[in-house]
């Protein structure tokens, strides 16, 4: 027995509990067992399995190295995954984030090993602190010793109240949670307790559901859908109004914004006045838009990852109309996310908080990076991405970073409106400025409309892009972001023949 809260721990008063706990007590009254319940740590555990010193291990997932010293159990008893928890502080919220930071694990826990091998394949260097109890990575996140820690979902939902610390949108690789024994022993033990449980399992009215409900709360896998997801699609849902509501307000305030700022060049005597306050709203409003935006992010990244899970079936199977109410809540979700993300990058614009860093890049390599970021989503739609530069196109002086934002939005654009031939991206050096165009055999835009292209919140509206995602910010973003790199950015297009 290992302190891992509410599956298996010992209690103040030292009796064993949790799930696993009561339910081999369930079997060994049946069965007539004699249990002795061995504390210690985790990695403890497995030593002791290892060297015969106990019969059985709970709560343990199945791995090719483990399967040398242990047996398992088949069938599953309940089903985890790995989730990174961070500081209230922190800015992580993707894998990338944790790169050149120090992250703690369980000491021999599968969790810490999988977030070790998906880091390697993602080429991310990061410290490990191995600890022996899930408390102490808790413990080091919340006192920013580290950067992160790993904690499975259930162990870990727990000890954010506990310690304040904060769920990361980073969760990965689920598994099942079975029995083990020592390697060549006890298959007695192991294939009485898959017997229960697959008898249970069948059974609504069988004491694996209400063990489970005991210490979840609900009764895992009685229904189609466990229930905490859809709680958490419910305060998804008013999350997503919440967030409907917020965007409605600002669009509403970026337009009295911009009246009142015409009325303000007509009040020559307060000019002084007036541009003194509209400096100070726009802080307060990039502060609150900082600020929101944080705290949106991480739980619409929690429903767009975990809608994603139960998509792909690891909370059971869904039937016709579930899977397309949970496919549109994800869609919903990760437009939103989108729009959350411009409307902050176009107030940090806007309020001159938009850092411009100019150096030397090849702009070859830029634009090979590019395509390989839009590549996958030009396939599935078996567009051809077509690259031509001149000769005299190598190295220019500007901000890498801001000019790939740019070319990414348009040939993301290019690609998602294209339904086919190909997008071409052309290069060439005129009057010593680089020039880049982006051309795609797309919808194209009707003359009425290419006034209005770069304004904000401005998509334009047809039959034809109505199933397109978008913002209506992302070529205001680039327009403004060319203008302060000292650039100029404009569209030419045939309507029904491409842009």
């Amino acid at each position: 027995m290992f302190q891992n809260y509410p599956i298996v721990f010992i209690d103040d008063n030292g009796v064993p509990q949790g799930l696993y706990a009561d339910l081999l007590r369930e079997i060994a009254d049946a069965e007539g067992w004699d249990i002795q319940f061995v504390p210690g740590t985790w990695s403890e555990g497995l030593e002791r399995l290892r060297s015969a010193e106990i019969d059985l291990m709970t709560s343990i997932a199945y791995r090719d190295e483990r399967e040398v010293y242990m047996d398992f159990s088949h069938e599953n008893v309940l089903t985890m995954w790995g989730q990174v928890y961070v500081h209230q502080d922190s800015d992580i919220q993707n894998i990338l984030d944790v790169q050149g930071e120090t992250v703690a694990i369980l000491k021999g826990g599968i969790n810490g090993i999988n977030f070790m091998n998906v880091v390697s394949k993602f080429d991310i260097e990061c410290a490990f602190t191995v600890v022996d109890t899930y408390a102490e990575v808790a413990e080091l996140v919340a006192s920013d010793s580290v950067s992160a820690g790993v904690i499975n979902n259930i162990h870990g939902y727990e000890h954010e109240k506990q310690y304040a610390i904060v769920r990361s949108p980073i969760i990965f690789n689920p598994f099942s949670l079975l029995f083990a024994a020592p390697e060549g022993k006890n298959h007695d033990l192991l294939e009485t307790i898959d017997s229960y449980l697959a008898k249970w399992r069948r059974d609504p009215e069988s004491p694996y559901y209400s063990i489970t409900a005991k210490w979840f709360g609900h009764q895992t896998e009685k229904e189609v859908l466990p229930g905490w997801i859809f709680r958490a699609l419910l305060f998804g849902g008013g999350s997503l109004l919440c967030i409907a509501v917020w965007v409605f307000v600002l669009r509403h305030q970026l337009t009295v914004r911009k009246r009142v700022e015409r009325e303000l060049v007509k009040a020559n005597t307060e000019l002084a006045v007036a541009k003194e306050g509209a400096e100070e709203a726009d802080r307060v409003k990039s502060a609150f838009l900082a600020t929101m935006s944080h705290e949106l992010r991480t739980p619409l990244n929690s429903i767009i990852g975990f809608t994603g899970m139960v998509l792909q079936g690891l909370s059971g199977p869904l039937n016709d109309e579930q899977t397309k109410q949970l496919g549109m809540v994800r869609t919903s979700g990760r437009h939103l996310l989108a729009l959350i993300n411009d409307v902050l990058d176009l107030s940090k614009i806007e309020a001159g908080q938009v850092e411009i860093v100019k150096g030397d890049f090849a702009v070859p390599d830029l634009i090979e990076k590019v395509v390989e970021t839009v590549f996958p989503l030009a396939g599935q739609k078996g567009l051809e991405l077509a690259v031509a530069l001149s000769p005299e196109v190598g190295q220019i002086y500007s901000d890498r970073r801001r000019v790939e934002q740019v070319l990414l939005n348009l040939v993301n654009n290019a690609v998602k409106f294209a339904k086919r031939g190909r997008v071409r991206i052309e290069g060439a050096i005129v009057d010593e400025y680089l020039q880049v165009s982006v051309e795609d055999t797309g919808i194209g835009i009707k003359a009425e409309d290419m006034g209005t292209l770069f304004q904000t919140f401005r998509q334009i509206q047809t039959v034809s892009t109505r199933d397109h995602e978008g913002t209506g910010l992302g070529l205001s973003i680039c327009k403004k972001l060319v203008t302060m790199l000292g650039g100029e950015i404009w569209a030419e297009s045939e309507w029904g023949v491409g842009s």
